[in-house]
């Protein structure tokens, strides 16, 4: 047995039922443990909310001022477009499954770094540990799930990703304010360590085991992910498609020379686009104020888990759905809903300036949560799914590549704008401008969006072929 092989303890082939019917529980559990790394991430994401206050206070043990702290935002960005390149590469060398056990290595280390610091210097230094996790897992975890589910369950897994990422955002606002930076790094790291020893029982992706023509252990690992013993039939169609794809050219030049790469590379970038400058930074960095407008009283730690735990119930209703409904229709209804409300914020706050708005200080309140719960529906989750539907086996972790380096830029870009807008020209124009931008990605993406709900890969290839040809 080679030692990719999912191990036969936890899956012993007698218990393997020869059933016609794909089992869904065992894609279900295998990808809800792919995706305790992205929950890790999400918490490194949130990690510098609770931490940013208790550095900066009288009473902390080590001490820093505001202008050190900031660069906790930019420093994780930059560490994922620096590494993603050898992410990319990693990802075709090792397969799948070893880069993701890989992830939870620099993710375990952050934890430790964290827990054990003594200074500012050692702090700085776990976000570029962070940043290496995020820039292994962003382009290994999406790739992974679409290989190893069936087409008609890819939709509902894939937002596993972002519900993963958002629950852990919850989880690390919650313990980083109850317990010392110290100790809540130290409970983190556990879910590392957990990672670790589970998932290396978990089966290799069939799709990069025929790639590197082993096919016996590829089928025998569909059989495991199907939990049947009759996979002929899909198995001809992946092997048959993995080596149509493999026969295409790879380059990256060939990303932007093939009509179908490039239209499949342009609808993945709109779409980030659009997600990024939505103004989901905006409202994040916002919510405090719209609570005490709205005449509540709600600590800062409380809001923040607040809309992030409001944000994950629309993700997951919206996860149940996507399957249903197709990617085009709840991106759209999102992306435009997002410009809607966005809109009618920057009109409340330029208004306020000028007008006694006390008797509609509920407004900015409910214009906020019907914000998240449209974007929950579509711009939180689609981006990530399509990132790993849309692109040929060829040049997919190339093309992933460059999605989450220009997925880290915008990000970086999008929270700099929104401070230098706010700074220089009020409240409300940071709003009007994501509003604006969110409608002009949108109108353009909706010329080129294909549907991919219900269909394999090889069938998503097939469409963009068609229709650029």
């Amino acid at each position: 047995m080679h030692e990719d092989m999912t191990i036969n303890i936890f899956f012993p082939p007698k218990n393997i039922e020869p059933k016609d019917q794909n089992q869904k529980w065992t894609q279900i559990v295998i990808v809800l443990t792919g995706c305790i790394p992205i929950a890790q991430t999400g918490a490194l994401h949130a990690w510098p909310s609770p931490s940013i206050l208790k550095l900066m206070s009288n009473e902390s043990d080590i001490p820093m001022t505001f202008e050190e702290t900031s660069y906790f935002a930019i420093i994780h960005p930059i560490t994922i477009m620096i590494f993603c390149p050898l992410s990319g590469f990693l990802l075709n060398i090792i397969g799948r499954k070893r880069h993701i056990i890989l992830v939870s290595v620099p993710q375990f280390t952050t934890w430790l770094m964290i827990g054990f610091a003594a200074n500012s210097l050692m702090l700085h230094a776990s976000r570029v540990l962070a940043g290496i996790g995020d820039a292994l897992i962003y382009i290994s975890l999406p790739v992974y799930i679409a290989e190893i589910t069936e087409k008609r369950l890819r939709g509902s897994l894939g937002s596993a990703f972002m519900i993963s990422f958002l629950v852990g955002q919850i989880t690390m606002n919650a313990i980083g304010y109850y317990f010392t930076i110290h100790t809540a790094a130290f409970v983190m790291s556990s879910f590392s360590i957990t990672h670790l020893i589970i998932f290396g029982w978990m089966p290799q992706s069939p799709y990069w085991l025929i790639e590197k023509n082993r096919l016996e252990e590829a089928k025998r690992e569909l059989q495991i992910l199907r939990w049947r013993s009759n996979v002929d039939e899909e198995f001809d169609e992946i092997e048959q498609a993995v080596k149509r794809q493999m026969a295409e050219k790879s380059s990256y030049k060939d990303i932007f020379v093939s009509k179908s790469n490039r239209k499949a590379f342009l609808i993945a970038t709109l779409t980030r686009l659009t997600q990024q400058y939505s103004g989901i930074k905006a409202y994040f960095t916002y919510m405090q104020y719209i609570f005490q407008e709205a005449g509540g009283d709600i600590p800062s730690h409380v809001s923040t888990i607040l809309c992030t735990t409001l944000t994950t119930i629309g993700t997951f209703i919206a996860s149940r759905f996507i399957d249903k409904f197709g990617r085009k229709p709840l991106f759209t209804i999102s992306a435009y809903g997002c410009t809607i409300t966005l809109f009618c914020q920057a009109v409340y706050l330029y208004v306020s300036d000028y007008v006694d708005t006390s008797p509609v200080s509920w407004f900015p309140l409910a214009i906020m949560l019907a914000y998240i719960a449209l974007y929950a529906v579509g711009c939180c989750i689609i981006p990530t799914l399509l990132l790993s539907e849309l692109f040929s086996a060829s040049i997919k972790s190339k093309a992933v590549l460059l999605q989450i380096m220009i997925f880290a830029f915008a990000l970086m870009t999008a929270t700099k704008i929104f401070q230098v807008l706010a700074d220089n020209f009020g409240l409300f124009v940071p709003f009007l401008f994501f509003a604006l931008s969110a409608a002009c990605f949108t109108i353009a993406v909706s010329f080129i969006f294909i549907e991919t709900k219900n269909k394999t890969l090889e069938e998503i290839q097939q469409e963009l072929m068609r229709t650029t040809s």
